[in-house]
């Protein structure tokens, strides 16, 4: 009975105050967006690499949604540990932010990916009272979907990313909001299975939201590590190097 209660305080305190860094994998064949972001916290291990060790990211086969990923997190399951996220005060209130803005911005100026026959009706959209008349798609747990909706936008929801594509393709919604870095490779990577869709060319909405990494509220050791590292990258240049030089977001710097 002893060695079966002390098991037991093993596998809870293991999984409160895991150091191992487990990240969700992509929510498709088609999803780049994480490759950024991995980088940054390879960088971030790295500069505190002297200090506190080697470590390896871990990535899991197994795809979640936000909404899951957050679960997993709170909950503190071990089976992800940390998760780029666009900040809210809801996710604050559950998880640990490390507030470095992974995006530097970018991340707040949003381009429109629609369906190629609403194009003319697009361009003649000169405010947020004219805008208000369509319908966004967004994901179910995304903090953009509370943004839109407090500023009057009618938003359709689903916890599926791939999903958000189709929608559009099948204009069951009018417009997808993408930030700046990622909209490009998003149509561009579905462009075989979703034809019609394109960025639309005469409107940027832009709203504040930076994305953090998040941990466990328990987890300050991890949180501790991560913004050490990128406090350090930030002063040695090497964060703004990732930055305009990772695939991902090196067409917002031109030469």
């Amino acid at each position: 009975m002893r060695s079966i209660i002390i098991l037991f305080t093993l596998l809870f305190f293991s999984n409160s105050w895991s150091q191992d860094f487990i990240v969700p994998p992509p929510e498709s064949i088609y999803d780049t967006r994480d490759k950024y972001f991995l980088e940054l916290l390879r960088l971030a291990l790295t500069k505190t690499e002297k200090e506190y060790g080697k470590k390896t990211i871990y990535t899991l086969s197994t795809v979640l949604s936000q909404g899951r990923s957050v679960l997993e997190i709170k909950e503190g399951t071990n089976l992800i540990t940390i998760h780029h996220m666009g900040t809210s005060k809801e996710l604050e209130k559950q998880l640990l932010p490390i507030r470095i803005p992974l995006a530097m911005g970018t991340l707040s100026y949003r381009l429109f990916i629609i369906h190629k026959d609403m194009s003319p009706q697009f361009s003649e959209v000169k405010n947020l009272s004219q805008l208000k008349k369509f319908v966004a798609c967004q994901a179910s747990h995304w903090a953009d979907s509370d943004i839109l909706e407090n500023a009057g936008i009618k938003v359709l929801r689903t916890p599926v990313y791939e999903s958000l594509f189709k929608l559009v393709e099948a204009k069951r919604c009018d417009f997808f909001p993408r930030a700046i870095q990622e909209v490009v490779r998003e149509v561009h990577n579905r462009k075989k299975r979703y034809p019609n869709l394109m960025i639309e060319k005469t409107l940027i909405l832009k709203y504040t939201i930076p994305m953090y990494f998040f941990v466990n509220k328990k987890n300050s050791a991890m949180a501790k590590r991560i913004e050490k590292g990128l406090r350090l990258a930030l002063h040695d240049g090497s964060f703004q190097k990732v930055l305009k030089n990772h695939p991902t977001t090196s067409h917002l710097y031109p030469l």
